[in-house]
C-alpha cells in the first residue's frame, strides 16, 4: 500500500506498522481473540494463561504466561498449581 502526492512521489507507510497490520489480521483467520487470547507488546505476539490453558498443553516455546510445571516443556499437561485463573 501506497499513497501518491505532489510529483508522483510515493509514500509507502511504515514496514512495522505494516506488519503489525497483518499479523493483526493472521491472528483473527485463526480466530485469537486480542485481549483475551494475546496482547501484542513491541511487536511481540504475548499468549494469554488463559489461552494457554485452552490449549492443554505446553509447546515448549518459552511462552511468556506458561501455566505448565515444569515450564517449557513441550507436551507437559501438568498445569502449575501456584496459577489461579479467571475464567
Amino acid at each position: 500500500m501506497s499513497a501518491k502526492i505532489n510529483n508522483n512521489i510515493k509514500i509507502i507507510p511504515n514496514k512495522v506498522s505494516a506488519a503489525l497490520f497483518k499479523l493483526k489480521n493472521i491472528m483473527k483467520e485463526f480466530k485469537f481473540i486480542e485481549g483475551e487470547d494475546y496482547y501484542l507488546e513491541k511487536g511481540e505476539i504475548i499468549l494469554t494463561p488463559k489461552y494457554l490453558k485452552k490449549r492443554n498443553k505446553c509447546c515448549g516455546s518459552g511462552c511468556r504466561h506458561c501455566i505448565y510445571w515444569p515450564p517449557h516443556q513441550k507436551g507437559n499437561t501438568k498445569l502449575d498449581e501456584t496459577i489461579s485463573f479467571n475464567d
